[in-house]
């Protein structure tokens, strides 16, 4: 008997029951032809956005360098007249500098094994040339026991090495959490846990009653749902203003920002934070000097005139989640209004 789901019925071309030279047995050899039709695996992949090593940015000759070749880059750019081609050079520019400077960031997950890579593959390749050996002489008393011997020491010398890596990554998480530098505890802590198994999760459609597992729908269904919820109409009783006591009208508030104001921003931002959409990290303004700072009141200023933001500033990306599965998925929510 072969047996087969239905519908791969039409992949069995032929079905034969062979016997033996003894006809007494009631178990024969069965051999089926089949016409296999394997359809390849559809992935769903999204690229990813390389992010920048602005970790060297904290090395004083690295911070030069990058203020030089960003100074380079922006020389070589006039002040645009609209705010959209100002902040396009602008971004061109500072991230060239700091492609060249930095480099990108290489995600490597570094386990007990990997931070002991040499010691151990070179422990493990003298096991399997003493393995071999015997192998190769099963009768030779001396090289079997020359094997047991180093498998023993082999096993021992890997878990000793383990024990110690985990003990100095267990010390690594109390310090960062006793010193709450959450940026070394999170980091310790993907260790432990390894890397992150992302994937999209399904979700449910706006009646309830199908479950949407295919990426478009679930991209769809999720715009919908944050444009239901970010972009509605606001109403409110207009007679609570008359309760709000007035004050002064402060005619400073008009004035576009200074370059005493843009500077101190950029000092309080904090560093270690996720990127937008532009893929600038808070260390390249911070770092950049003050020829960066200039164009950025510059920028600002022509905002300030035209009263609208360029887009690739509006834009916003927002990480869905739901429960321990994270979607991979950025949904860009236009923003409805101007700069106000």
């Amino acid at each position: 008997m072969f047996i087969v789901r239905q519908r791969d019925v039409g992949d069995v071309r032929l079905t034969r029951a062979l016997r033996g030279s003894t006809c007494w047995s009631a178990h024969c050899l069965i051999r089926s032809k089949l016409s296999l039709r394997l359809a390849s695996r559809r992935r769903h992949t999204i690229k990813a956005v390389k992010k920048l090593n602005v970790r060297r940015l904290c090395q004083p000759a690295i911070q030069d360098s990058f203020q030089d070749q960003l100074d380079k880059e922006l020389s070589k750019i006039p002040e645009a007249a609209n705010a959209a081609a100002e902040w396009s050079h602008m971004r061109k520019a500072t991230y060239q500098a700091a492609v060249e400077t930095v480099g990108y960031r290489k995600r490597i997950h570094r386990d007990w094994f990997d931070e002991s890579d040499t010691e151990a593959s070179t422990m493990l390749d003298d096991l399997h040339n003493n393995h071999l050996a015997w192998i190769k002489d099963k009768s030779s008393y001396a090289k079997k026991q020359l094997y047991t011997q180093c498998r023993q020491q082999v096993q021992t010398k890997l878990r000793q090495m383990k024990n110690t890596w985990w003990e100095n990554l267990a010390q690594d998480l109390q310090t960062a959490a006793d010193t709450h530098d959450m940026k070394s505890f999170y980091d310790n802590l993907k260790k432990a846990y390894g890397p992150r198994d992302v994937h999209s999760a399904p979700v449910r459609s706006k009646d309830g009653t199908t479950l949407l597992t295919n990426q478009s729908d679930t991209l769809q269904r999720w715009a919908e749902h944050l444009n239901s919820v970010l972009n509605q109409p606001s109403t409110f009783d207009h007679t609570v203003l008359q309760e709000i006591p007035q004050w002064p009208i402060s005619e400073n508030l008009a004035d576009p920002p200074s370059l005493s104001e843009v500077h101190r921003a950029i000092r309080l931002l904090s560093n270690g934070k996720a990127p937008g959409a532009d893929c600038f990290p808070a260390e390249l303004f911070k770092q950049g000097g003050m020829r960066l700072t200039h164009r950025l009141v510059y920028l600002f200023s022509l905002i300030w005139r035209e009263e609208e933001v360029p887009q690739d500033i509006t834009d916003a990306s927002i990480m869905c989640t739901s429960g321990k599965v994270t979607t991979p998925a950025a949904i860009t929510i236009e923003a409805s209004h101007s700069c106000q």
